[in-house]
């Protein structure tokens, strides 16, 4: 994998930095494992990044809400003998 160039935290929220030069616009992506992702193209301040991402932060919020309420409903498996 890369090591992540910067971080952006906007009030709670950590995300971890990816350029791209062939990107022309931000994304915001929650990661399954619940992880933040800002993408940006490579030469955009990272400063122009935080009113994107502050407009997508209900969204952001809804995602981890949704996955945290997915993982409280998730019984761990259990051994039962017998043929399968």
């Amino acid at each position: 994998m890369h090591e992540p160039e910067a971080r952006l935290v906007v009030d709670d929220l950590n995300f971890e930095v990816r350029r791209s030069a062939a990107r022309q616009t931000v994304g915001v992506t929650v990661e399954r494992d619940g992880a933040l992702v800002v993408r940006l193209p490579a030469e955009l301040p990272l400063a122009a990044a935080e009113p994107v991402v502050r407009a997508k932060q209900l969204w952001v919020y809804a995602k981890l809400a949704r996955k945290a309420q997915l993982l409280a409903g998730a019984r761990p498996r259990e051994y039962v003998p017998g043929e399968g």
